[in-house]
């Protein structure tokens, strides 16, 4: 499966280069692109008191299109749909329609970082994932609304999102809440893998934090740090997915390349991209992977995204 992806890849990627050129330049630098509208603030569910909402970015010409789901990150207790309006509105110049989600976070309760609502503090493993598993649900239920297509959801994500991408991925049901492909920036598969990251007190006291409990020593909770690791889910039947993660950048390579052998094994289309130096998720988005045509991660990406959706 890795040979036959890599190839299928491989021929695609000219014509994403050309579809999505406009995220060559510097990342970050755009507001919303001509010929996109923009939805904010769209409530997808209601979890207690917390309503969850999301921003659309459609194309303004065709469709239906595929939809993709896009996962901020921030160590899952910080970060905001806002801050990826350029990866949003970038996708639908490319023909998707992008949902980019709020989710609950980890954050602490009354002290919420800077641009994210108080309300989606205080929450722990599994809450990420169950919002956005309801995301996926909710796009294919309102897709027509937004002129994307139901059975054809992708899901994009960097580092905690990468991580959360990957789990949609690896669980969940197949035309529900599990989407057809999935591309992961620097996404951890293996939280208990701390003792490889460049800074490995920081790095287990984020995965801590983020699942309430230890991975040893007293109160520790083991299965439950698995549970929140994509690696654990790995099938046959799981999403086709890209994975992209720099050799010397905050996430270990090691965690990449072990998701990419378990992939591997289980015959699910993949595919790794290795770059070299130590940018991680969204600062490698315009890197360029191929000099022979100036395709940018960030248009692989998008090849590998309409490879499986169309």
């Amino acid at each position: 499966m890795r040979a036959r992806a890599t190839s299928f890849l491989a021929g695609v990627c000219l014509a994403a280069a050309a579809t999505v050129s406009m995220a060559g330049s510097p990342a970050h630098a755009f507001g919303v692109l001509s010929g996109t509208t923009v939805v904010r603030d769209v409530p997808y569910a209601t979890v207690g008191d917390v309503t969850l909402t999301l921003d659309v970015y459609a194309p303004d010409q065709g469709g239906p299109h595929p939809a993709v789901l896009v996962i901020h990150g921030g160590i899952w207790k910080k970060g905001d749909k806002s801050q990826w309006e350029h990866e949003g509105s970038t996708l639908a110049a490319g023909g998707f329609v992008a949902f980019v989600a709020n989710y609950r976070l980890d954050c602490k309760v009354g002290k919420p970082p800077p641009g994210v609502p108080p309300e989606l503090c205080g929450y722990h493993a599994p809450a990420p994932i169950d919002d956005l598993k309801s995301a996926v649900e909710w796009i294919r239920a309102n897709a027509a609304t937004y002129g994307a297509l139901p059975d054809h959801v992708g899901a994009l994500g960097g580092s905690a999102g990468g991580n959360l991408a990957l789990m949609l991925a690896t669980s969940g049901v197949a035309g529900q809440d599990k989407p057809e492909a999935v591309v992961s920036w620097s996404g951890n598969t293996e939280l208990w893998r701390y003792d490889l990251a460049k800074d490995p007190v920081s790095a287990e006291r984020n995965s801590r934090r983020y699942i309430g409990c230890p991975y040893t020593g007293n109160g520790s909770c083991p299965d439950q740090w698995y549970a929140a690791s994509p690696i654990t889910g790995v099938t046959a039947d799981d999403t086709p997915s890209y994975l992209a993660n720099s050799t010397r950048e905050t996430i270990p390579l090691q965690v990449a390349q072990d998701m990419d052998a378990a992939l591997a094994a289980s015959g699910v289309p993949h595919f790794l991209r290795v770059l070299e130096g130590a940018k991680h998720e969204r600062q490698y988005e315009d890197v360029v992977v191929d000099p022979n045509t100036g395709t940018t991660v960030f248009q692989e990406s998008v090849a590998w995204l309409h490879a499986y959706l169309g």
